[in-house]
């Protein structure tokens, strides 16, 4: 938005009408709950998937994969969720535990490609 003052100025807030009052939604909430049903949607059916799988090394490179997908899917569902002030604690176990947890996977993932993959 242009206030002649400020200049340009990022508005990060969407209103919603609910009740007969405003409520304050920011867009990295929905951007995060549309990241989380996207990810989160994609795991569970790469997940059913490896399992199916019949050679080792190829199902534990797809569980791998598809478990960090999952855990990343959870971290923006908590991102999402910290928002709230009720919840504000995920905001510090999202970034403390959930993505480190992510991360160590994909690393997991990585190694084992490189030893089992190609």
């Amino acid at each position: 938005m242009y206030n002649p003052a400020e200049g340009w100025t990022s508005s990060k807030r969407l209103y919603f009408l609910q009740d007969d009052f405003f409520r304050i939604v920011d867009y990295s909430f929905l951007l995060n709950v549309f990241d989380a049903a996207v990810v989160l949607g994609v795991s569970f059916p790469a997940i059913f998937m490896a399992s199916k799988i019949s050679r080792p090394p190829l199902r534990n490179l797809s569980l791998l994969l598809s478990s960090f997908l999952l855990v990343h899917g959870l971290y923006h569902l908590a991102a999402a969720l910290a928002i709230f002030d009720a919840l504000s604690s995920l905001s510090s176990l999202s970034d403390a535990v959930v993505e480190p947890a992510g991360w160590a996977l994909l690393f997991v993932f990585m190694v084992y490609y490189s030893r089992r993959g190609g």
